[in-house]
């Protein structure tokens, strides 16, 4: 899949809303020209089927990913990105989660506060999953603790010797007199499946 050429994986006909799939397509094209310097997109700006789609994720900013996530109207498509992460089951469901950790990340880049916002993206919560979830009902999904639990979920899924869990304990062991259930998390934290 290319994002020009005769195999181009970006069709403005694919996309729901023809003005957002023009305005995804320039920004798009901008993050892939302000990295014309990096030696893989030369190399593959001279091909003849352009840059293919593993090659412009490598410089395209996690927001634009999300946006063009959300927008691609080929299920199949989507159903094959769901399938991967095994993210909770359905193309609906796994949009917000995208969304919300994207702008979890701008929040952290941009050093904004974190620790007992409201988020204003609320994923659904699953009612199946192919991993260990969160077994509490009573969580909220617009905070911190929920945004962390996806990320975790998602990582579990894609490396399970990931050592995020044990870099957020070492980041509350540092600062104990934090109110992390301002931040959502459940007095059983610890207890929870997914965060053991």
């Amino acid at each position: 899949m290319y994002l020009e050429g005769k195999d181009n994986f970006y069709d403005d006909s694919s996309e729901k809303s023809i003005k957002k799939a023009k305005d995804l397509k320039e920004k798009i094209k901008k993050e892939i020209d302000d990295s014309n310097n990096e030696i893989f997109i030369k190399h593959y700006k001279n091909k003849d089927k352009g840059i293919p789609i593993w090659v412009a994720v490598e410089v395209l900013s996690f927001g634009t990913v999300s946006t063009m996530y959300a927008n691609w109207k080929n299920k199949k498509v989507m159903r094959k990105v769901i399938n991967s992460f095994e993210i909770f089951g359905s193309y609906t469901k796994s949009v917000p989660i995208i969304h919300s950790i994207s702008l979890l990340r701008n929040l952290c880049a941009h050093h904004a506060r974190i620790w007992n916002r409201q988020l204003r993206v609320q994923p659904l919560s699953p009612k199946k999953t192919a991993h260990t979830w969160i077994s509490s009902q009573h969580v909220t999904n617009n905070r911190l603790f929920y945004a962390l639990s996806m990320i975790i979920y998602l990582l579990n899924t894609v490396n399970p010797n990931h050592t995020f869990k044990q870099k957020l304990e070492n980041l509350f062991n540092k600062y104990p007199n934090v109110d992390k259930a301002a931040m959502g998390f459940p007095e059983n934290r610890q207890t929870e499946p997914l965060w053991k």
